[in-house]
């Protein structure tokens, strides 16, 4: 219950309303904001064509019986480098460069093919054979 020596002679309105008074004040003399300065755009570094790529290989040419045969495939490229087994022991090193074009090759094998976003398609051939990979970057 509220103290009778308070409420004698108005006192308590007088409290409210300067209270209320001071209030509105500070919020009149608030400082403006300054306004909001557009964000930058940070430029853009080169494309991480970096993870586990999976899909398949299938064989569109084959003048020797020792080509290698097609079938399920894992590539996976790190620091835009990848390794594309031939077959019997040979690894194609090849490079991802910053416009996703894939290159490589080793001893007359050569490994040409292209990224897009998170696809990766392209050709492994030599002078007898000839593998199209497709695959799909997972993670």
């Amino acid at each position: 219950m509220p103290r009778p020596s308070l409420l004698r002679g108005g006192h308590m309105a007088a409290l409210l309303a300067a209270g209320l008074a001071a209030g509105l004040a500070g919020c009149a003399a608030a400082p403006k904001r300054p306004a909001p300065v557009a964000a930058t755009a940070k430029p853009a570094g080169p494309p991480d064509w970096d993870g586990a790529y999976y899909g398949t290989s299938t064989r569109f040419r084959a003048l020797a019986r020792d080509c290698p045969h097609p079938g399920i495939l894992t590539l996976y490229v790190a620091q835009s480098q990848l390794y594309f087994t031939w077959g019997h022991g040979i690894d194609i090193a090849a490079t991802v460069a910053p416009d996703g074009t894939v290159s490589g090759g080793d001893g007359g094998i050569t490994l040409s093919g292209k990224v897009v976003g998170r696809h990766m398609e392209g050709d492994v051939t030599n002078a007898a054979c000839g593998l199209h990979f497709t695959v799909t970057r997972r993670f």
